[in-house]
């Protein structure tokens, strides 16, 4: 199924955005091919059984296969992100300066940090599905890394 490549790649987003990368560049395919090489070869390596380790071998070599025959349409899928999430980002940093309400993360040390706005919202008076504009780098780093209270 496209899940099959699709939960890679956003996995693989997940991690950068942890780490507060943001672009990918020219390798990015590279990096991705790298990153399921490495997650499956674990896998395969926690495997007990024999039939477990080919199933997950064969798997990985499958996937492998896929990015590396699409590797030229996917750098070039990348590369339009990349311009998708810079103008994005000229959209929303023009919105914040306009912002007059302030946002407030609460912090590891029980305190308080000013933070931007989770996002921003565009619609259309004539209807039709609305458009989320967020800053990933900022709000998606900020909740993976967030202190979580939740049960208290």
């Amino acid at each position: 199924t496209n899940d099959m490549y699709r939960e890679p790649i956003m996995t693989y987003y997940n991690q950068k955005v942890r780490a507060g990368q943001q672009h990918m560049g020219a390798g990015h395919v590279n990096d991705i091919i790298k990153f399921i090489t490495d997650r499956f070869n674990k896998k395969i390596l926690e495997a007990k059984m024999p039939a477990t380790k080919a199933k997950r071998k064969a798997e990985m070599n499958m996937i492998v296969k896929w990015f590396k025959l699409h590797s030229g349409h996917l750098k070039l899928i990348f590369q339009l992100q990349n311009l998708l999430i810079d103008a994005k980002l000229i959209l929303i940093r023009k919105f914040n300066q306009v912002n007059d309400i302030g946002t407030f993360v609460h912090t590891s040390d029980g305190g308080y940090r000013v933070a931007t706005p989770e996002g921003y919202v565009a619609a259309w008076s004539s209807g039709g599905d609305a458009v989320k504009l967020i800053d990933r780098m900022d709000f998606s780093r900020t909740n993976f890394l967030a202190v979580k209270n939740w049960g208290k």
